[in-house]
Order: structure tokens, then sequence, then C-alpha cells
């Protein structure tokens, strides 16, 4: 997905959310990147990782795992951390919230 929105991209299909990233990106103030060294510098991040649900319904969480890890390795104190996911509420934004607050 990074790649796309620095192609000038959205697969997204939210009424005017790819106006509001490509001027958002255009006037210096959203960045997307997958270097983990940018973090350290952004008030606001935004996790978006793939969060599937296995057939037997536990949470495929490695990719947020991998995530959460490389963002605790940045994340300093007054920032907001958002996690974009389609699976059930609170079971990955716990563990990542628990993961994050354990490294700080």
């Amino acid at each position: 997905m990074i790649d796309e929105i620095d192609r000038g991209h959205c697969r997204l299909t939210e009424p005017g959310l790819a106006e509001l990233i490509f001027g958002q990106q255009a006037a210096g103030r959203l960045r997307v990147t997958t270097d983990g060294s940018a973090l350290s510098t952004a008030d606001v991040i935004l996790i978006t990782v793939g969060t599937p649900i296995r057939d037997d319904g536990s949470l495929a969480d490695a990719q947020l795992r991998s995530a959460c890890l490389e963002l605790s390795r940045w994340l300093r104190q007054g920032q907001l951390v958002i996690l974009k996911s389609r699976s059930r509420p609170a079971r990955p934004g716990n563990w990542c919230s628990r993961s994050l607050k354990a490294a700080a």
C-alpha cells in the first residue's frame, strides 16, 4: 500500500480519503514509509497491517507483532498510535497496546 500511495494510487474507497491523503502528502504533513527510524519524529502513527482471522477463529497476528516490535524501538512519550484492523474489536489492539507499554 505504501508503494501505491507513493505512486498516487489509493485502493481505499472511503469518499474523499484519496484527496485527503494526497493533499496532506503534498503539503508535507503526511509521510508513508516502512522506515522505522522515521517513527521517532512522527506525532501520529497509523499501523495498517494484515490481521486476518484463521479458520479456527484465532488471529493471524504475525504482521501486527512485527510492526509493534519495530515501533517499540522508536516510540516516544506523547505519540498517538492508531491501529487499523478488520478483525474483531479489542483483540489486536489490546496486544499491541500492552506490547508498546511494556517497551516504553
